[in-house]
């Protein structure tokens, strides 16, 4: 949610506090709260990615590693080129994020092919990474899974 993806700031994120930080330093700061994906494996095994996709990992990996981790897009249930389209260009407003035009297009048509590749044709398999991540969470984060998650189970394992 690059998010919260999964992009940075997933749906019920707390605002970032109201100090004498810079805008960037806000997104930094909030990047650091933990969210489930965060949880999950950071990588990608790719070899069996086509050679253009590979290149774009590497571009994925570069840039959204700046301001979080990359276990949150990688983990994201989002799989949809149209959901990644919206995380990719508000990744790219982000202060700091050094996310050029082309290099979004990359990411975007990676995390595109990604989503299809390792999720909506594994569905099952992902989802159930989806659930253990989030039980993970919920016992160590009992008050943020609260924040996040609860009630909404069922909506956030599904792949999008």
């Amino acid at each position: 949610m690059c998010i919260a993806a999964a992009g940075l700031l997933e749906a019920g994120a707390s605002s970032p506090p109201t100090t004498s930080l810079t805008e960037e330093e806000q997104v930094r700061q909030l990047a650091k709260a933990p969210f489930a994906n965060d949880l999950g494996p950071e990588a990608i095994n790719v070899s069996g990615y086509p050679s253009e996709m590979q290149a774009k990992y590497e571009v994925f990996k570069q840039r959204c590693s700046k301001c979080h981790t990359l276990a949150r897009p990688i983990n994201a249930q989002f799989a949809s080129a149209k959901v990644w389209e919206r995380y990719v260009k508000r990744m790219m407003l982000r202060p700091g994020s050094g996310i050029s035009g082309s290099d979004g297009k990359a990411i975007w048509e990676f995390l595109s092919y990604d989503g299809q590749a390792r999720k909506t044709a594994r569905r099952a398999e992902f989802e159930a990474l989806r659930r253990r991540l989030l039980h993970e969470f919920k016992a160590r984060y009992p008050q943020r899974y609260q924040e996040l998650y609860a009630g909404h189970e069922d909506e956030v394992v599904k792949v999008k």
